[in-house]
Parts: structure tokens; C-alpha cells; sequence
């Protein structure tokens, strides 16, 4: 009898496990031709760090879009609603990921958070091709 019931289990299992649908979330590209961009981002949520810990700054990262290797591009104070402004002159043509660390007075870092996490806005993230002529 218990080998039915392990078998029903089983079978149920596969069942469900073909059943699943996968997201699949695919990066949206962004196109821009102006001499400078914005990033936006929300801070961190309290909760996901050590108690006390309060965001003394913002380590901003780039990195040529889909390469291993990320690059800082500055060190930000924090601000209730960060952002920074990028010229082209600082980076020049090309395609362009972005990412975010809130760094604290412990010296605490959160992970780092880039415009292709799925939770970026727009929903499976972002990355950047940047033209001016």
C-alpha cells in the first residue's frame, strides 16, 4: 500500500512540475540621443540589512552592457530620493548597464541592485544605448 501512495505522490509531482508556466522576462532597451541621462532609484528597505543601519552614501556602477565587470562611476551622498545624473561625455556611444549599492556608517553594503534585476522598472529591467553624433 505505501508504494501506491509514494507512486500517487510522484506522479502528482511530475504533474505539477509540467504543469508550471516559466516567466520569462526579456530586458527592455532603451534609446538615447541627449547628452545626459538620469537614474532614479529607490532606497533600500530598512529590514534587509543589519539594525542600525542608516545609508551614509551610494556607490553608482556602469558596465558595458551584458560584459562581467563593473566599473564605479561616482559616490553619491544619500538623499531620500536618489539619483544621478550621467553625461555622455563620461562614457560616451555605446550600450550601457547601471547599478546602485547603499554603503552605511558601519561600513555595511547592500547587494548590488542593476537596471536588468527583474524588479527594475520597467519589469525584467533595462539597459541603455547611447548615441549622439
Amino acid at each position: 500500500m505505501e508504494k501506491k501512495v509514494y507512486g500517487i505522490v510522484l506522479i502528482l509531482l511530475l504533474f505539477l512540475i509540467q504543469s508550471c508556466t516559466w516567466m520569462e522576462f526579456e530586458s527592455t532597451q532603451i534609446v538615447v540621443q541627449s547628452d545626459t541621462i538620469q537614474l532614479e532609484w529607490d532606497p533600500p528597505e530598512v529590514k534587509n540589512f543589519d539594525e542600525g543601519f542608516i545609508i551614509l552614501y551610494y556607490r553608482v556602477y556602469y558596465r558595458i552592457h551584458e560584459m562581467e565587470n563593473w566599473v564605479l562611476l561616482d559616490i553619491i551622498p544619500a538623499q531620500d530620493h536618489p539619483k544621478y545624473k550621467i553625461h555622455h561625455s563620461e562614457l560616451g556611444n555605446g550600450s550601457y548597464d547601471f547599478a546602485v549599492r547603499a554603503v552605511s556608517a558601519k561600513s555595511s553594503y547592500s547587494s548590488l541592485h542593476s537596471s536588468l534585476d527583474l524588479t527594475a522598472d520597467p519589469l525584467g529591467g533595462w539597459y541603455v544605448v547611447w548615441f549622439r553624433f
